[in-house]
């Protein structure tokens, strides 16, 4: 974990949230015929393994509480199930086009706190889908609908 050092270069004692943002693990993937530069590839990674980490910096006291983001319910399960120390929130993209009720519902059940990303939503989310090799995935182009720009106009 990169906490302590983060932590003497910022010249702090410690962080109150220590965020375990995406719940695969990123590497790009070799230039080749097939594949551009840029092209990332997903990995697994122990999310039971990786919040123990964590519950270890909650211990030393370099962070106050755990936070996940981009977790989906059958992970956070797994991680409630194997872990002692809860994670406080979990941030994850909410807005328009992403509502993910379900997941916002089992939250609010397990004393979650919710925080929501891009609730504006996300134009760079489409780049990122073909940066993973997601070809033909796009989400609607939200900061265009016609219906959003004239309540901003109202509210502006």
């Amino acid at each position: 974990m990169m906490l302590k050092e983060s932590l003497e270069e910022l010249r702090l004692n410690y962080v109150d949230l220590y965020l375990l943002h995406f719940p695969v693990g990123t590497n790009y993937v070799e230039r080749c015929l097939v594949t551009p530069p840029t092209m990332l590839k997903l990995e697994n990674s122990d999310h039971v393994e990786l919040c123990k980490k964590m519950e270890e910096q909650v211990d030393a006291g370099r962070t106050k509480a755990i936070r996940l983001s981009n977790f989906n319910k059958k992970q956070i399960v797994t991680i409630l199930k194997s872990c002692r120390i809860k994670p406080a929130c979990l941030q994850i993209e909410i807005q328009v086009a992403i509502q993910q009720r379900e997941l916002v519902d089992f939250c609010h059940k397990n004393d979650f706190v919710v925080v929501a990303y891009s609730p504006l939503a996300s134009p760079g989310y489409n780049n990122f889908l073909h940066t993973i090799g997601h070809e033909g995935k796009e989400l609607p182009k939200m900061l265009q609908n016609p219906v959003i720009k004239q309540i901003a106009e109202i509210i502006t």
